[in-house]
């Protein structure tokens, strides 16, 4: 949680600690703890964990949320870098760290001590403009749009608009042919996990 969504939180009068797990000092434990869009961007998700197994209650529960590696938009994207040897639009490196599917994060969740409740791959619209953004094919044009860490139009911006119409086409097939394949197997862009920690006895 950043400095700005912090300070809404303490206006209304809610706990609020800035940081990562590893700073956290206090001695309560948590019924629960949400990790949403997290665990793809840490470079030890196996440290994370454990620290987040030491602050949940005996029967606390672990929800993670991130996207699906196995959605139909990557699978997609995927087949079609490989096909026109183009960059995997879906894998956002360097903010993104790892991909994690249904497989993966089970091995993740039991490795780390806990059993895996419930998987949700309820259906969810990967959001079209933020994939547009996200493809990497026009990082130019976002560097020109944005000033003082907003967006803002420019004329200068206008010699990049190629890129962005060029990533819309791609990403437009792409997501609409993902769509498609995530309603027909009932899977989704995103991987939600419940787990619950595991007794030690049960750790092994």
């Amino acid at each position: 949680m950043n400095e700005g969504v912090s300070a809404i939180a303490r206006f209304n009068n809610l706990p609020v600690h800035v940081g990562t797990l590893d700073t956290y000092n206090d001695r309560n434990k948590w019924d629960a703890i949400y990790l949403g869009d997290v665990v793809e961007h840490l470079p030890n998700p196996y440290e994370t964990l454990i620290l987040a197994r030491k602050l949940l209650k005996e029967r606390g529960l672990l929800v993670l949320r991130t996207p699906n590696s196995q959605s139909g938009y990557a699978r997609v994207t995927f087949l079609l870098s490989r096909l026109f040897r183009l960059p995997w639009i879906y894998s956002e490196a360097p903010y993104h760290l790892c991909d994690w599917s249904v497989m993966s994060l089970t091995a993740l969740t039991h490795r780390m001590g806990f059993t895996v409740q419930e998987f949700i791959l309820a259906p969810a619209r990967l959001p079209f403009f933020y994939s547009i953004g996200a493809s990497g094919l026009c990082d130019d044009l976002k560097a020109k749009l944005k000033r003082k860490g907003r967006y803002a139009l420019s004329w200068g911006a206008l010699r990049y608009i190629h890129d962005f119409l060029a990533a819309a086409v791609l990403v437009s097939f792409s997501w609409t042919i993902g769509t498609i394949f995530d309603v027909a197997t009932r899977t989704s862009p995103y991987i939600t996990v419940i787990a619950a920690p595991r007794e030690p006895s049960q750790c092994t």
